[in-house]
């Protein structure tokens, strides 16, 4: 991702994803963003997202390679605190997964 004043662009190594967008709000105190990627089969993202004082809600529309609107999304973030994500994420891997939440990648215990 590159940042110049209020505009950025993205883009993946292997071209996969590319696009650009507009920050809202003062440099590096951003309080949302908009933008537009496209995908290598011409699949479309057009997303806004904003900051709130819980955590980030993000509403994008989807398009096809035709321009035909696929699916509308919106979804909510809320921060949580670090210990809160250990948690949840012990939870995920030892009942959904079947994987010991205390093996890292690569095999290590924390």
């Amino acid at each position: 991702m590159k940042v110049e004043g209020d505009r950025f662009t993205l883009s993946e190594a292997s071209k996969a994803l590319e696009g650009a967008g507009t920050l809202v709000g003062g440099a590096w105190h951003w309080t949302g963003w908009t933008s537009h990627a496209r995908l290598a089969d011409g699949t479309t993202v057009d997303a806004t997202d904003t900051l709130t004082s819980t955590g980030l809600t993000s509403e994008k529309t989807i398009q096809d390679a035709s321009g035909k609107t696929v699916k509308t999304v919106t979804e909510t973030y809320v921060s949580i605190t670090p210990d809160a994500y250990e948690a949840l994420r012990a939870s995920v891997l030892s009942t959904v997964i079947g994987i010991d939440p205390t093996v890292r990648p690569g095999g290590k215990a924390p």
